[in-house]
């Protein structure tokens, strides 16, 4: 039979190349991934067991072999088909693109990052210049046989006759690299990364050969990990170093250790233990809802299923972890269990308790926290309009940048240094922190020393549209509706602004009137000190940053215009103001507009014109003055 030949999805050598370079740059992990691979196609075997009881009779585990060229992981888990072998190990990263190989490259930087693009079985190629996988999936009859090289872009398929069902994946040993065919190394690498494993995984050595009670040596089993699930063990039993052991077991392609722990044993109406790890970094793919696995659930040890949103909610699906309970029946289905009372109960629980965790981090280590805010801060604020029942839980969790203070405070920071009889907390929606500390609209607030919040991140807009009022204070942004209450002129400042107001009003009328396309209205200002004029949105209408956001994401935005407001004590705005009845008077409009816009963030619709009306008004001034 000719054996079919597939190209590699994605150039094997540069992938090979980012792998070795980057992620494993400590050679002896590749153990660490091929026990990991096996352990999950243990698991969903002994998941389909519980489906069909005639299948659940053979004992489970791992096998390590080798000789002074090899080394062989065997497993008699799940297999694969012919599909899945294609599926798996020949469509690198499940993508194959170049743009899979550009964003390896560009998170070689990160090791927390590179792991994720779904690579982990190429570690082989770290020690190895040839890989042969044999598997059989359950249920099936025909096995098949998978060969690659390193100095190749394709492997090769063929059907193999009278295989176990599993996989072995045998590697042949480069030569610098044989040293890993060893006994003792492959027992210490064992039982650094995968003690905790639940499966058994046993290692074939040689028998003393001076036994006199044996001609010649043969080959002994011994079972060379705990193979004892950690959350079985007291608190008291497990260190430190067993819980990142085991956090590097269910999040191996993150090198790091985690930044936060929890070990929760609930007993109750509904009992279950826990262990739930905080990673130090974000993964790439932290905004990818869909496509990302949450907590391993277990009933009595037997691993059922890690769908994202089961067990925690999806604004905490940074967390990893695990959670056994034995209040679950081990044939329940999948679809039983996403309406499962007992699940449901689980989740909000361990919500809380996770919650918990952070709230502690804050308190006790606040420099830590706010490391952890700076990975994951984005992300929990979803909680505020996905999770009302710990809605005053999560806003506690909630950091933001200042306009008068560096670092990040919370909103309790904000309110314990408040003006007197303030009532408000005030915020900025912007791009960019140093865009927004230089918009008009904080002017009243800088002179009047008024903390204003800076609100930088996309999901920020959507986070203020749930999160209208905290204890006794409502919040407000800076760039929508009057701020008239900010004023402290006493009453004969105000009827000397009003009558001067009154003299501009013709004037404002016909700054309407030039811009009657593109604005609501023209107003005196009360926020602007410095400035000439800005645009604020009306208070029940869409902030421009929010319409610009959804405009950037395809999405049609209501049909809305801003309010220009103008500062009457400006020289710009009086030379306006002076050339009402002149040829000029229109280019001074369309300069203060086209500045308003520039300082909104806003792209001007003809930079070249404004330019030139700049130029102009520029030309003349000088002039003048000559």
């Amino acid at each position: 039979m000719v054996s079919e030949v597939h190209q590699f999805s994605a150039d094997v050598n540069s992938v090979l190349k980012i792998v070795v370079e980057s992620l494993y740059k400590n050679d002896e992990v590749f153990l660490r991934e091929l026990i990991s691979n096996a352990s999950d196609a243990l698991e969903k075997r002994r998941y389909q067991s519980l489906q069909d009881s005639h299948k659940g009779d053979e004992k489970l585990g791992i096998e390590i072999k080798f000789d002074d060229q090899y080394i062989e992981v065997i497993d008699n888990g799940i297999g694969m088909n012919k599909e899945e072998l294609i599926q798996h190990l020949g469509q690198i990263a499940h993508s194959g693109t170049k743009a899979t190989i550009q964003q390896l490259q560009e998170a070689k930087e990160n090791n927390a990052l590179i792991g994720q693009f779904g690579v982990g079985f190429y570690s082989a190629f770290v020690v190895a210049d040839e890989v042969i996988v044999k598997t059989r999936k359950l249920d099936d009859d025909k096995g098949w046989i998978w060969i690659t090289k390193t100095d190749e872009n394709s492997y090769s398929i063929d059907e193999i006759a009278e295989l176990p069902v599993g996989t072995s994946v045998r590697l042949k040993l480069k030569e610098n690299k044989k040293d890993f065919a060893n006994h003792w190394k492959i027992q210490q690498i064992i039982q650094k990364y995968s003690d905790h494993i639940s499966f058994p995984i046993t290692m074939y050595q040689p028998k003393d050969a001076d036994d006199k009670d044996q001609e010649t040596p043969e080959e002994v089993p011994t079972v060379v990990n705990k193979a004892e699930a950690i959350w079985t063990r007291s608190k008291k039993q497990n260190k430190e170093a067993d819980y990142f052991s085991y956090y590097q077991h269910i999040n191996h392609h993150d090198p790091e250790n985690p930044a936060l722990y929890g070990d929760f044993r609930v007993e109750g109406k509904v009992s279950y233990n826990s262990i739930v790890f905080v990673p130090q970094k974000a993964p790439f793919d932290l905004w990818h809802r869909e496509h990302q696995h949450g907590l391993k659930l277990y009933v009595q040890r037997v691993f059922i299923q890690d769908e994202q949103d089961a067990l925690l909610p999806m604004y905490l699906r940074f967390v990893k972890g695990m959670v056994d309970t034995q209040d679950l029946s081990l044939n329940v289905s999948r679809e039983m269990l996403q309406n499962s009372p007992v699940v449901e109960q689980i989740k909000a629980s361990l919500t809380k308790k996770v919650l918990g965790l952070l709230t502690n981090l804050a308190k006790d280590h606040p420099e830590k926290y706010l490391d952890f805010w700076k990975q994951f801060g984005a992300v929990i604020k979803e909680g505020i309009g996905e999770d009302f029942q710990n809605r005053d839980q999560i806003v506690a969790l909630l950091r933001f940048k200042s306009s008068t203070r560096k670092g990040l405070i919370s909103l309790k920071d904000y309110t314990e240094k408040v003006q007197k009889d303030q009532k408000t907390i005030y915020y900025l929606t912007t791009d960019r922190m140093s865009a927004g500390l230089s918009s008009p609209h904080l002017e009243i607030f800088n002179q009047k020393n008024i903390e204003v919040l800076m609100l930088d991140e996309k999901i920020d807009e959507w986070l203020v549209s749930h999160l209208r009022t905290f204890e006794s204070f409502s919040l407000q942004s800076i760039a929508h509706g009057g701020l008239d209450h900010l004023s402290d002129k006493d009453q004969k400042t105000e009827d000397k602004d009003q009558t001067k107001d009154a003299a501009f009003s013709e004037f404002f009328e016909k700054v309407k009137g030039e811009l009657k396309d593109k604005i609501k209205d023209v107003k005196s200002s009360t926020r602007l000190t410095n400035s000439p004029c800005c645009l604020i949105s009306d208070q029940a209408e869409m902030s421009s940053h929010l319409k610009r956001i959804l405009k950037e994401a395809g999405q049609d935005t209501p049909d809305t215009k801003p309010i220009f407001e103008i500062n009457t004590q400006h020289p710009l705005v009086q030379k306006a103001y002076s050339e009402t009845e002149t040829s000029q008077f229109q280019k001074y409009v369309q300069l203060l507009y086209g500045q308003a816009l520039l300082m909104d963030g806003e792209q001007l619709e003809d930079p070249s014109s404004f330019v030139k009306t700049m130029n102009e008004l520029m030309t003349v001034d000088v002039s003048t003055s000559q």
